[in-house]
């Protein structure tokens, strides 16, 4: 009995060691693929973090804008409609604006910036769109610190495989 509890517990080590091995080459292979085809920041104006902080400052206003509505007096059926349009509105434009044309959210459009796959140069689509903006809503302000690295990407830009360039 002991004898085969040993033999299963150097079995289950070897599978873990096998399958981290094979992790971490499968892993490796997919980055220089990746690497290969992607934009490279030589080939492309990356936007400043000024740009993209002021952009996002302005997607902010414009996703509150419509809370001004509720601020005026309105009987209670109407209070209730447009806060639900609002809270439609926030989550349409919060994380599925930068699909819009030319990959563009207002803010965006006017700092003069846009958002592009890595993969194709082509503008954010709105699957990217939702992806990347999803992992700012979860995180806040601790995504925005990755936007100091070379490329400039917050985790929700490497997670959709996008980058935000000069338009």
């Amino acid at each position: 009995m002991r004898y085969s509890a040993t033999i299963t517990i150097l079995e289950a080590r070897d599978l873990a060691v096998a399958a981290s091995a094979a992790h971490v080459v499968a892993r490796h292979a997919m980055m220089h693929m990746d690497q290969s085809s992607d934009l490279h920041t030589s080939e492309v104006m990356l936007a400043s973090i000024p740009q993209r902080l002021l952009g996002q400052m302005i997607d902010g206003l414009v996703g509150i804008a419509p809370l001004l509505l509720l601020m005026v007096p309105l009987d209670d059926r109407t209070t209730r409609v447009v806060g639900i349009g609002w809270i439609l509105w926030m989550l349409f434009h919060y994380l599925l604006a930068d699909g819009l044309p030319n990959g563009q959210s207002l803010g965006k459009r006017v700092v003069g910036t846009r958002v592009v796959s890595v993969s194709t140069g082509e503008p954010c689509t709105y699957l990217q769109s939702f992806v990347r903006n999803l992992l700012l809503a979860i995180l806040g302000p601790l995504d925005w610190v990755f936007m100091f690295g070379s490329r400039r990407q917050r985790l929700g830009d490497m997670s959709a495989r996008t980058i935000v360039v000069d338009a």
